[in-house]
């Protein structure tokens, strides 16, 4: 029964560590466990944290390995554009009302704002633009759920015109 306690224990381990170090593990864990029931305690919570505090290491060596500044370089400009055209989508879509209109004129000159900083290499602007798209898409759902009318809301794809299948911007 200890045996099998501990073999599943050291399953806390990344399995490139309980291949290459496992048997020695588990016979120091056999050993020092036999003196007492308080022992196998301390061993059995000793290999998992162990072994989470190995799978946390690898976790952290994999994000700060990633090539972050490539993938930024990459993919910020493509990603900043497809948000611009996902606002011009909206606002073609929306009803004219005041309100409605300048939330969405907000929102589509931040997303411009968010390709000029992008394209132009100023991560302030690019950052604070972005930033600024994310809060006012986000604003008038927390609005809804508490209760209130959003300040907008629209359809940006319906097919056909009237009825159908429709692409809600929230959703996106």
């Amino acid at each position: 029964m200890r045996d099998s306690v501990l073999r599943l224990c050291l399953r806390a381990y990344p399995s490139v560590s309980r291949t290459r170090d496992g048997r020695a593990i588990l016979d120091l864990a056999r050993e020092l466990s036999e003196e007492s029931h308080f022992a196998f305690f301390r061993e059995t919570g000793g290999l998992l944290s162990g072994g989470l505090r190995e799978r946390g290491k690898l976790l952290r060596l994999d994000v700060t390995g990633a090539p972050w500044r490539t993938a930024r370089e990459r993919l910020a400009l493509p990603l900043s554009v497809g948000i611009l055209c996902l606002m011009v989508a909206f606002v073609a879509s929306l009803p004219h009302g005041p309100r409605s209109l300048t939330w969405a004129y907000l929102t589509l000159a931040s997303a411009a704002g968010a390709v000029f900083g992008t394209a132009s290499g100023r991560r302030l602007i690019a950052t604070v633009a972005s930033s600024a798209v994310l809060g006012l898409m986000l604003l008038p759902v927390f609005v809804e759920l508490v209760g209130h009318t959003a300040v907008w809301s629209g359809v940006i794809l319906r097919f056909p015109a009237e009825g159908g299948v429709g692409v809600d911007v929230f959703v996106l």
